[in-house]
């Protein structure tokens, strides 16, 4: 069950079921995601993510090694380095990225 269906469960019932959390519980939890940076598609990003970006109009794939205040540390599949890349510029899986590219082509 979604953190999100558990909280509105609770306020519905007014119970918790359980082995459920606590609404307390959930918000404090739902805070730490809310925290996480996102990508260009809105999920949470943190090290060991698969992301995927465009680069030159090709769409890269790579392992989130670590989160700096200056981006994600990626590695990408191909390729010898690491390098820093901005949330916004990264996409959770390779058919959202493949969508981002062809919005920007037609746009």
């Amino acid at each position: 069950m979604m953190l999100d269906e558990i909280k509105r469960d609770y306020r519905r019932t007014g119970r918790k079921r359980p082995g459920t959390l606590t609404v307390k519980q959930v918000d404090w939890l739902l805070s730490i995601v809310d925290s996480l940076p996102k990508t260009a598609d809105g999920v949470p990003v943190m090290p060991g993510a698969d992301i995927w970006w465009i680069c030159n109009g090709l769409i890269w794939h790579g392992c989130v090694l670590g989160v700096t205040a200056r981006g994600l540390w990626v590695t990408p599949d191909e390729g010898d380095h690491a390098g820093t890349w901005q949330p916004s510029d990264c996409y959770s899986s390779r058919e959202a990225a493949e969508a981002a590219r062809k919005e920007q082509s037609d746009g």
